[in-house]
């Protein structure tokens, strides 16, 4: 009988979560210096700046593709397949929709750079727009695929994303640092780091219909009233985090996380634009 719970899996799931960081934290100290190296300051400026963007948007994912595993544990639980396709296909829609805002903001930094960032790096500006779009674009896949994200955490394998998350940085890292080592600029680095965001949310989907058999996309279980479900159990990982429960979030949680959300976005482009044009 399949265990519901997770509690045969956690100790490994914790301890592959760990190692993933592990991997994290060491390419962190890897790359900034080979940028340096490779190109110049001005290059690993450029790639800090497009990342500090990149952060800026991601507070965007309000943690509707997180919220998700907890759904996936519960109607497996109670073989309600129909309230599982309909919630998860509910917040897939609500990801996609995310994601190419994402995308289309970020491809309109890109086209407003020299207006935006003429001052600063008025001979750097095409590789500064290839680092935006495709980070912009990683970030935005990310979103768009956040669900199976959930998928795979509801049913307690959180192993198997972790070795994803871990498999993919590190390729990220190999493929990064093999084109500066061959004379590579910004432009192909970003590209492949965007290739690699783009097969890890491939694969990630894949897990998610293999060990979750039960899961199919139904678009006529979206409705409204499993969006309202899916936003007041919200715990996005980059916001007033707070412990898990069985209550729903208090809608002032919801209120505090959009104010924090805009201050953030103004901080970004008051303070970029400031900066800049000094």
């Amino acid at each position: 009988m399949e265990d519901f719970t997770g509690k045969n899996r956690f100790v490994y799931n914790v301890l592959t979560g760990w190692g993933s960081y592990v991997v994290f934290l060491v390419s962190g100290f890897i790359l900034p210096r080979l940028i340096d190296n490779n190109l110049s300051q001005v290059s690993l400026g450029i790639w800090d700046f497009g990342w500090s963007i990149i952060n800026y948007l991601s507070v965007s994912d309000i943690g509707v593709g997180g919220s998700i595993n907890r759904f996936v544990g519960k109607y497996r639980m109670e073989n309600n397949i129909e309230e599982l396709n309909g919630t998860i296909s509910s917040a897939v829609l609500f990801q996609v929709l995310l994601g190419l805002t994402i995308l289309l903001i970020c491809l309109t930094l890109a086209l407003q750079a020299p207006l935006l960032f003429s001052d600063k790096f008025a001979n750097e500006i095409e590789p500064l727009r290839y680092v935006i779009v495709f980070l912009g674009g990683s970030l935005a896949v990310q979103l768009a695929f956040g669900a199976s994200r959930g998928v795979v955490t509801g049913v307690h394998r959180w192993d198997l994303n972790n070795l994803l998350n871990a498999t993919s940085r590190f390729v990220s890292v190999v493929a990064i640092a093999s084109t500066l080592l061959l004379g590579g600029g910004l432009a192909i680095m970003s590209f492949f780091y965007f290739l690699t965001s783009l097969v890890t949310e491939l694969v990630r989907t894949s897990l998610a219909f293999k060990v979750c058999p039960e899961f199919s996309l139904s678009f006529s279980g979206i409705s409204r009233s499993r969006f309202k479900k899916i936003f007041l159990r919200l715990h996005p990982p980059s916001l007033c985090s707070r412990p898990q429960s069985s209550s729903p979030m208090p809608s002032d949680h919801l209120l505090w996380r959009f104010i924090i959300g805009l201050l953030h976005w103004f901080t970004l482009f008051r303070g970029s634009y400031s900066a800049f044009r000094w």
